[in-house]
């Protein structure tokens, strides 16, 4: 999306394209962040054969949920 509205210099919403482009890389790296976190957990669960603690636990529940939502809404586009 950052490339796509830097290349084009388009506006959504009334907002500066630069907030847009700098936004979404934002949230391209904290979701790259999110995802390697949950990697690192399974790959200590895997390995040490323990289950994850409570904070490993939310993390993966809440990589769960986020990738049920966004199932969801990519059918719903469909």
């Amino acid at each position: 999306l950052g490339a796509v509205v830097d290349n084009q210099s388009m506006s959504l919403a009334g907002t500066d394209p630069d907030a847009v482009v700098s936004g979404s890389y934002v949230l391209a790296v904290v979701a790259g962040l999110f995802l390697c976190a949950c990697a690192f957990v399974a790959f200590r669960c895997a390995v040490r054969r323990h289950a994850p603690g409570r904070a490993g636990r939310v993390l993966l529940i809440v990589a769960a949920v986020v990738h049920g939502v966004l199932a969801a809404v990519s059918l719903a586009l469909l």
